[in-house]
């Protein structure tokens, strides 16, 4: 506290107009200390939140808008034709669309890994529609790479019940 006398007698020993100016300049530095040490940061965390409430609420919107649509994709459970599995229907459908594949492999009883080697992308893709539609098995994975002959594709293709 000594210290605090000896700034106390120095700032009583000052001029009038010398006090005036340091109190003016200790009451700016407190506004800045004031502005930018707690307004500033509380502004721009009520932004932020502002922000991200908008952006979730557009979440919400859209997976609302959805959930008819998603239900309805979970019961429909077709059934499969006694004894056949996902590999002998995948076979089946590549065959009605006029494309084979250069292999095809179970993963688990659920899944299966397909590969074409220069396919037509379109065949591909109605291949794909065809297994939605009409049979209920989606793409869980898919990796298509671009051949040099126009409209031709390399793919794999993970498809799951």
């Amino acid at each position: 506290m000594n210290w605090l006398n000896v700034y106390w007698q120095r700032f009583n020993q000052m001029e009038r107009r010398e006090r005036a100016a340091l109190i003016a300049l200790a009451l700016f530095l407190g506004l800045l200390i004031l502005y930018f040490g707690i307004w500033s940061p509380v502004q721009s965390y009520y932004q932020t939140s502002l922000q991200q409430r908008d952006e979730q609420m557009g979440l919400l919107r859209h997976m609302q808008g959805s959930e008819a649509r998603a239900k309805a994709a979970a019961a429909d459970t077709r059934p499969r034709a006694e004894g056949q599995s996902l590999i002998s229907e995948v076979a089946g459908v590549s065959r009605q669309i006029g494309i084979n594949p250069d292999r095809l492999q179970p993963e688990g009883s659920d899944a299966v890994s397909v590969w074409f080697e220069n396919v037509a992308y379109v065949k591909l893709m109605n291949w794909i529609l065809q297994l939605e539609q009409n049979h209920s098995i989606s793409v869980r994975q898919i990796a298509i790479d671009r051949q040099n002959q126009s409209g031709m594709v390399s793919v794999r293709v993970v498809l799951r019940i």
